[in-house]
Parts: C-alpha cells; structure tokens; sequence
C-alpha cells in the first residue's frame, strides 16, 4: 500500500487519528486495545479504504491499463498514480490547501506519544525529511517514488521506469481518479466518518 496522501486525507486532524490512518500498512491483526481508541478507529478507517478500493470496479479498469511487465506491480502503481491525482485535484475535496495540510500532516506525526513498530517509526521519518508528500504533485516527483519503491524492494522488478506507465495512460487514470474517489469518500461518509474537511 503506498496511498500515503489518501489514507492521511480520510484521518481526522490529531496526531493519533493521522498516525492510525497510516499505520493501517504496518500493523496485522487485531488491533483492539493495543494502542489509544483514535489511533485504533485510524488504522480500522484505513482497512476500511483499502477494502473498498481493492474491490472497486473503476480501480480495477486502472489496473488493467498498466502493461504486462508490470502488471504484477500494478497494485502499487496505482496507489501512487492515485496519489498524485489526489495532489493535482486536491481542490476539489478539501477547503484547506494541500502545502498547509501536509504541513500539519508532518507536525502531527512528529508530535505522538504513542509507541509504534520500528519500522513504521522508520518510515515516518524518510517521509518528514524527504517530503515525500510533496514529491507525488509532479511527474518528477513520481519517478522519484516509484524508484525508492523499486530500491526498497528485495526482489528485482521493474518499477524503475514505473512513471512511464503515468506518461503513457494519464489522462484514462485522471478521468478514473475522479470518478473513483468520490464513491469512496461517500462510503466512507455511510460509515460514520465525522470529518470535518470531505465536501458534502
């Protein structure tokens, strides 16, 4: 999962809510009373994105549009592809601007008392100094994710040249971007989200 910016846009503004909505990745299994109630209802409001968005029909139209030698990559692709539309459109789903946002993103995530996986504490970090966030707004940007993704990986895989497959579909992947998270912000709304900055 490497939908950073989507997960923190369905969180509510505390540390502990922004903090459970991104370690939805790092964390299995039961998550009851392992750690304070809003980063507990953060890391279920993740499961929840990530279950609607694996079974989602339009997700699944931008996953057949990346080629054959990725395509077992596909699922990470989008997830940063998706990432960058919700950058670019940004304006669309929320009255504060994306610079103040990630700004109080980075605060938020620095400012927790909460005892977290190495890992993930790991992960936070790059994020904060690398300004990863920042980074999915330009194509620039994108290439150089999907290459530290690439690094990350034990495997050999062909995520290097990943942006390509952005070049080559981007204006199919916006057009299913924006019809896609709409239905998502209205599923997560049906399930009882308080949030104060998803547009009515």
């Amino acid at each position: 999962n490497m939908n950073y910016l989507a997960h923190l846009f369905f969180s509510d503004n505390t540390p502990h809510s922004m903090l459970g909505n991104l370690l939805g990745d790092f964390i299995k299994g039961n998550v009851e009373g392992k750690f304070p109630l809003e980063v507990v209802e953060g890391i279920r409001n993740h499961r929840k994105v990530d279950t609607f968005t694996a079974s989602n029909d339009i997700v699944s139209s931008s996953r057949k549009l990346i080629s054959k030698e990725r395509y077992r990559y596909a699922g990470i692709i989008i997830d940063v592809v998706y990432d960058h539309f919700l950058s670019r459109n940004w304006d669309f789903y929320s009255s504060a601007g994306l610079d103040e946002f990630i700004g109080t993103v980075y605060k938020n995530l620095v400012n927790h008392e909460v005892r977290i996986p190495h890992n993930a504490g790991l992960i936070i970090e790059k994020m904060i100094q690398e300004d990863w966030l920042r980074s999915y707004r330009t194509m620039e940007g994108v290439d150089t994710t999907f290459k530290r993704i690439s690094k990350r990986m034990r495997r050999k895989n062909d995520l290097w040249t990943a942006v390509d497959e952005l070049e080559v579909n981007y204006d199919r992947l916006n057009m299913h971007f924006l019809k896609f998270f709409p239905e998502l912000i209205t599923h997560l709304r049906g399930s009882g989200r308080g949030n104060l900055h998803l547009p009515e």
